[in-house]
């Protein structure tokens, strides 16, 4: 279950894709507007892990998997998004998670488990929890030829599922039927 705050981030989400995104070499530039996103969990519980989806102003579906961690990861420095501080849980290094190990090793079990992502919780300071419906919802796909040692390739560009090819999969409204945001390449 991910758990979320009622806090303030500085900057936003948004703020560091808007920042980030321009520069990689898949984004068709100009704006983007969120279309939603969802979590999967870290067995660990120290790295949040949400896969978002936005939509470039020119109409294209674009997924951003994101890792965020409560200490910066040298490791990582190559796949660095921004820093931002949040008023819970302080200052947060936001990661391409495509680079990210537990991404890599989260997305592997959804896809071979056939799991679901990860139910949302609120958390308020006044210490009440409240399920989140998620705005996007995905489905891990075994498909035909999936192991442990199969390598996670995200899709930049979700396109639909060919059946056989094991797959984590989203589905939003306007978006019915399931199209591909990471794959196992086996």
């Amino acid at each position: 279950m991910a758990i979320l705050h009622n806090a303030t981030l500085v900057p936003s989400k948004r703020e560091i894709l808007a920042g980030w995104l321009p520069a990689q070499p898949w984004f068709p530039g100009g704006g983007f507007a969120p279309v939603g996103s969802f979590r999967l969990d870290d067995p660990a519980g120290e790295v949040g892990v949400e896969l978002a989806l936005v939509r470039a102003d020119d109409g294209t579906v674009i997924h951003v998997p994101c890792t965020y961690r409560g200490a910066e990861a040298p490791d990582l420095a190559h796949a660095l998004m921004g820093t931002a501080e949040h008023s819970v849980l302080g200052t947060r290094w936001f990661y391409d998670a495509d680079a990210d190990p537990v991404y890599q090793a989260v997305v592997r079990q959804a896809i071979l488990a056939g799991a679901a992502q990860a139910a949302e919780d609120w958390h308020h300071p006044d210490g009440t929890v409240a399920r989140r419906a998620s705005t996007v919802r995905a489905q891990g796909v075994p498909g035909d030829r999936a192991d442990d040692d199969a390598v996670v390739r995200t899709v930049r560009l979700p396109h639909l599922h060919a059946p056989g090819i094991p797959a984590l999969v989203a589905t939003w409204d306007g978006q019915d039927e399931p199209l591909v945001v990471a794959f196992l390449e086996c």
